[in-house]
């Protein structure tokens, strides 16, 4: 099993598994005492800090707009210059006109609590599906992972993709996806 889901679809091991670049990026207490954030695995966490690493292009330790503004283009969503703006505005504690890891992981502990794991699956899925037609095809996967930063040989795709597609039909399914990313 090549991809591993741990609450919503966002962590996976191919994902940067690096700590925030400097020390200042360790959990505050202000975070900890945050019911939300309390309830949260180490696991969970590392795999947030993952997911902030793929936001966090430059490696300084903060999400900028311009940042965001460029994932969610390679997820297929084009947001405008003010949407992009508030989205910073409102996870900006500390109104620096950026977020940094411990706004990052407040804001994902909130979204945690509310997100229905299946629909996040199948919105990851139709991320991947980038033709629409209900399955990922070899050439969608590569394009998938590419378009969020994850590099990858054509071997590593093709051992990633024999291991979706259980069935040997040439494409991976929504359930086969879904096993996929739970490990099952």
């Amino acid at each position: 099993m090549l991809l591993e889901s741990q609450g919503p679809a966002f962590h996976h091991p191919l994902s940067p598994n690096t700590a925030p670049p400097h020390p200042s990026h360790a959990l505050s207490g202000v975070v900890m005492t945050n019911p939300v954030v309390a309830q949260l695995t180490e696991e969970e966490i590392a795999g947030f800090k993952d997911f902030f690493c793929l936001f966090d292009e430059d490696g300084k330790g903060t999400i900028t707009a311009k940042e965001l503004g460029n994932v969610t283009q390679k997820l297929g969503q084009k947001w405008t210059h003010a949407e992009l703006q508030e989205a910073i505005s409102k996870m900006d504690t500390q109104k620096k006109g950026k977020i940094d890891f411990n706004d990052f992981l407040v804001q994902m502990a909130q979204l945690k609590k509310h997100v229905d794991p299946e629909e996040e699956l199948r919105h990851a899925f139709r991320s991947f599906d980038i033709d629409g037609n209900g399955s990922i095809s070899r050439e969608e996967l590569r394009q998938a992972l590419t378009g969020l930063g994850i590099k990858l040989t054509a071997e590593e795709v093709d051992e990633m993709f024999r291991e979706g597609d259980q069935n040997g039909d040439g494409v991976i399914d929504y359930e086969e996806f879904k096993k996929m990313m739970l490990g099952s």
